[in-house]
């Protein structure tokens, strides 16, 4: 019951809004802001006015973010996410050389000789984005392939899985706007 009790506070909330951006620290580089965390501890959080920025840029900016998860099963098993709702996420990108901004975001975690990555798999069921944009600041890719300048309206049903190393996506649906 104290558990419960302290799990609804104000400093417990913030506590686990500082452990979630340095979970994250883990997979992203650039700087992580979670403005707000509420939401059960035991069963979901919903995170409000995220954003990463890479080198003083906006990369990813997101109005909210749900979460639903079994407790028992994250501390029991691997990582697994049941539901992540991502509502209104802004992507901010532009060619790099022969890669793109957005591909920095994500550390680099194998080694060239024996190719490990992070030790825990980790798995999201169901992930839903609503509403989402992609803001493109040069229109022209290194291979000369004119894109759009923005895409918007992005609606999406997809899942993840991560496993050392290897990961898949599976789409279930896209929709959007260019």
């Amino acid at each position: 019951a104290a558990a419960a009790i302290v799990s609804h506070t104000a400093w417990f909330k913030n506590r686990v809004r500082v452990f979630v951006i340095a979970q994250a620290r883990q997979y992203l580089n650039g700087d992580i802001r979670i403005d707000r965390l509420g939401g059960n501890l035991f069963s979901g959080l919903e995170l409000e006015g995220i954003s990463i920025s890479l080198e003083g840029q906006p990369v990813v900016s997101v109005k909210d973010i749900g979460l639903r998860y079994n407790l028992y099963q994250l501390i029991t098993s691997d990582l697994t996410i049941d539901e992540l709702r991502v509502n209104e996420p802004v992507v901010h990108v532009e060619p790099d050389g022969e890669n793109w901004t957005i591909a920095q975001l994500i550390k680099k975690q194998e080694s060239e000789a024996d190719r490990q990555g992070p030790l825990a798999p980790i798995r999201i069921d169901e992930v839903g984005i609503s509403n989402g944009s992609i803001l493109v600041a040069d229109r022209v890719a290194a291979n000369g392939v004119r894109i759009p300048r923005r895409v918007e309206r992005i609606d999406a049903k997809l899942s993840f899985a991560y496993e050392p190393v290897h990961y898949s996506i599976a789409i279930d649906h896209v929709s959007f706007r260019a």
